[in-house]
């Protein structure tokens, strides 16, 4: 397996949409912890994925806002959940996410995959900027990001063909002191002065 991590260029209605499904992960999400605790510290019950599942599906008559995303959404932020070790409430401030199971049976979407097209549900056709070779397989899921910069990025995890080193391109590197790194050809890093002179600014 093999993890790709690609620029996103979302169109103005794409973002309206991803905007509406980052909310509703984080609300779903949110949701589910917030039950679960309650579930524990009431009655001593742990609550798994399909409880949850039920009971987000009978209060959908409550909130039919969350019809406006696609249901598988609501139904990986769950699954996320029902994974985590420690989960934590999320914030609306900072990056969001959102991830989408890709259907393999859906003809269209494969066909459009083979030709570098990424179909998801919700958002028709998404641009990314890729510079690969060998374009992988399906992926079964997709992640959808926006960091704090509000930059847009897809990521998955999938089967890829290996990469092979070209022998007369390869070289050696070595951790030294004075330099931070020194390759067999003679090219020398310097020490990374910089990132200690930054180390505030990053932090915020």
């Amino acid at each position: 397996m093999r993890g790709f991590r690609f620029r996103f260029h979302p169109t103005l209605k794409q973002r309206r949409y991803l905007a509406r499904a980052f909310g509703t992960a984080r609300h779903v999400f949110n949701w589910g912890l917030a039950t679960k605790r309650d579930a524990y510290a009431e009655r001593r019950e742990s609550m798994g994925f399909v409880q949850l599942s039920r009971m987000l599906t009978a209060s959908k008559t409550e909130k039919p806002w969350l019809a406006e995303v696609a249901r598988q959404i609501q139904t990986q932020a769950l699954r996320d959940l029902d994974t985590a070790k420690f989960p934590r409430f999320k914030s609306r401030h900072g990056a969001q996410s959102v991830r989408f199971a890709f259907d393999h049976r859906h003809v269209g979407k494969v066909s459009a995959w083979a030709k570098r097209i990424l179909v998801l549900p919700g958002m028709g056709e998404c641009r990314i900027a890729d510079n690969l070779e060998a374009w992988p397989q399906i992926p079964a899921l997709v992640t959808v990001r926006r960091d704090v910069c509000g930059d847009y990025w897809i990521s998955y995890a999938t089967e890829a063909p290996a990469l092979e080193a070209a022998p007369d391109r390869m070289i050696g590197v070595d951790v030294g002191i004075t330099d931070l790194a020194v390759t067999s050809d003679g090219w020398k890093s310097g020490q990374m002065t910089r990132l200690k002179d930054n180390a505030a600014q990053l932090r915020r």
